[in-house]
């Protein structure tokens, strides 16, 4: 699956966007490290996810592939199958995001999530603000208006 329609020409498609490309296409498994808030909870941002190679005759509603969409990469749920004019498509979503993006031609997919592997702040993140939440409450019972501002 080399350059899948893009309107950006390849000269202007970052290098790691080609080589993913490239190795989806050849039938090679790839993981990186996905940027953005457009997954909300699924795919939290910095999240390492795994992306292997699938035929578009696979693909299932519901579930999140990797699309190649004006020289960039787009991680998002099917939400349906389409067909513009002759040519089929997808319409796929970001599950933050209120609205479907447009349609996306058969030729931009280039592979289906098979893992997703959250950042190692998000747990110490959590363990973080549920300490801070037991410090004020602990003082809140020793010093009632200490916190009060």
């Amino acid at each position: 699956m080399p350059n899948p329609s893009s309107t950006k020409p390849r000269s202007q498609v970052s290098p790691f966007v080609e080589v993913v490309s490239d190795l989806l296409g050849r039938g090679i498994a790839v993981r990186f490290r996905a940027y953005g808030w457009s997954m909300g909870s699924a795919i939290p941002n910095g999240s390492v996810v795994w992306v292997e190679p699938c035929s578009p005759r696979l693909l299932r509603t519901g579930e999140v592939y990797l699309f190649m969409t004006e020289g960039r990469l787009l991680l998002h749920r099917l939400v349906a199958r389409t067909t513009e004019g002759e040519v089929p498509g997808f319409v796929t979503k970001g599950d933050a995001l209120p609205c479907v993006d447009g349609p996306l031609p058969e030729s931009s997919l280039l592979g289906r999530l098979q893992c997703v592997e959250r950042p190692l702040w998000l747990p110490r993140a959590l363990v973080l603000l549920h300490a801070w939440a037991r410090l004020r409450l602990a003082v809140a019972r020793v010093a009632p208006n200490a916190l009060a501002s």
